[in-house]
């Protein structure tokens, strides 16, 4: 009877939705992320926090580079010392000094990321400043509309996508995916953007949704935002949009798939030259004499090989634990307490992405396989040469390259290899081994949590 009333209703127990058990985890650990980390405990946290504060100074017609009072030095100071005592030292709920003073630490080259990468901190900011609240509170203001408005997004992706869905709310639950949510960082835009894009290709992929015109509307504004987010770094990814070109699928949707492409490309163009105010791209230009610079990438493919083959012996398995999250907040002092937790937290996301998914599409075509390697194979390649300006000529590899570059690809290729070999279980095993999963994950995050906090409070 019990299966029967499901049937007629439609309604889902909790095991079968990923979306709300994602949904659940994400709203309890950023509270905790929030209570562990001060609001600018994040890699350039005071700098992206800048460029949102430059945003909302253009929008209140003042000075492109200006503060008030002391707001710009408690941002720096309250990074470096790193503590909630010191930052307790300048907290006030209103504030004080509402003078428009020069910004002393101009980060000029933060022209190069437009608005769309600050729209939640742009927004708090511009709210907390409107109602005069103290730095602090901004701070925190802007991390909680921060985490709500990411939270909805990975959520939207996790309902959308076909396949994957739970690998998509394992990721979206990393350690490092919940700290940029609740830290200022375009990263967390990054990610939320290449979640929606590979979850509307992957409907559109494998329910032949592309006849639908409205599905591939919503792909075509993922399409730009890959475009627009952090300088259309992950433009790349439209190569994907490969795999929706098929005979039956008739001209006009073939051309539809042309026009996506081109919707993404000139996003980039838009992003990089045509709204760009900054003469030049930073990570690109010339660097100092006793630097390498990216030109060193293609002048000199031999050397750069070598360099990037010592790299990823080094770096390899680094990255995927930074990805993961043993790198979350500013200190490297979290690496080696996390790093156990953060290897076994591979475990209950394969696990759950090859016995949960019954009613889900698998991803198993040959073509999307074939583009994801490739792809993958050059981001590896290419992405640690938009670092190459910060390291020494006399370096042997390339430092400065992190994890959580790589992270946005993630949801693409767990989901393809779950899609090739996962094997639903039958619905009695499968309720204990999903919510199991999740049980044990939250486990594990509790730990990550316990061992940033004590590496905050007492490494």
């Amino acid at each position: 009877m019990h299966v029967a009333l499901k049937e007629r209703t439609g309604r889902k127990e909790l095991y079968e939705r990923p979306e709300l058990l994602y949904l659940i985890l994400a709203v309890i650990f950023s509270i905790v992320f929030m209570v562990i980390f001060t609001p600018w405990n994040s890699v350039d946290g005071p700098t992206h926090f800048m460029a949102g504060y430059r945003y909302s100074n253009k929008l209140m017609g003042l000075p492109e580079w200006s503060v008030r009072g002391n707001d710009q030095d408690v941002v720096y100071e309250n990074l470096y010392d790193g503590s909630f005592s010191g930052m307790s030292k300048h907290y006030e709920l209103f504030c004080s000094d509402k003078t428009i003073q020069d910004d002393a630490n101009k980060c000029k080259y933060m022209d190069f990321y437009g608005a769309f990468n600050y729209l939640p901190f742009i927004l708090a900011i511009l709210i907390g400043r409107i109602f005069n609240l103290g730095i602090m509170s901004i701070g925190y203001l802007g991390r909680i509309i921060s985490a709500a408005f990411y939270i909805f997004l990975f959520y939207r992706a996790i309902k959308t996508t076909p396949a994957g869905k739970h690998i998509f709310a394992f990721i979206a639950l990393f350690p490092m995916t919940i700290h940029m949510i609740t830290s200022y960082t375009y990263d967390s835009a990054v990610l939320a953007v290449t979640f929606n894009f590979f979850a509307c290709l992957f409907r559109v992929k494998s329910q032949n949704e592309i006849r639908k015109d409205k599905y591939l509307f919503e792909l075509l504004i993922w399409c730009v935002a890959l475009g627009l987010v952090k300088g259309g770094a992950y433009a790349g990814l439209l190569l994907l949009l490969a795999v929706l070109f098929e005979k039956k699928n008739g001209l006009r949707k073939n051309i539809a798939v042309v026009l996506l492409m081109a919707a993404g490309l000139f996003a980039l163009l838009c992003s990089n030259v045509l709204l760009n105010p900054s003469e030049e791209f930073f990570q690109l230009h010339r660097a100092a004499d006793n630097k390498f610079d990216f030109s060193f990438f293609y002048k000199h493919p031999g050397k750069y090989f070598v360099l990037w083959l010592n790299t990823v012996k080094t770096y390899c398995f680094p990255w995927l634990f930074e990805a993961i999250g043993t790198n979350a907040g500013y200190w490297q002092t979290f690496v080696l307490p996390s790093l156990p937790f953060a290897l076994l937290m591979l475990i209950p996301t394969f696990v759950a992405g090859y016995f949960g998914g019954a009613d889900e599409k698998k991803i198993t075509d040959k073509k999307l396989l074939i583009i994801t390697i490739v792809i993958s194979l050059l981001f590896l390649y290419i992405t640690p040469a938009t670092v190459l300006r910060e390291n020494l000529v006399t370096n042997t590899e390339i430092d400065y390259c992190t994890g959580r570059y790589f992270l946005p690809r993630y949801p693409l290729i767990f989901t393809v290899l779950a899609g090739l070999f996962s094997k639903p279980a039958k619905t009695s095993k499968r309720k204990w081994i999903v919510l199991g999963s999740y049980g044990v994950y939250a486990v594990l995050m509790c730990c990550v949590s316990f061992t940033f906090f004590q590496s905050f409070f007492y490494g």
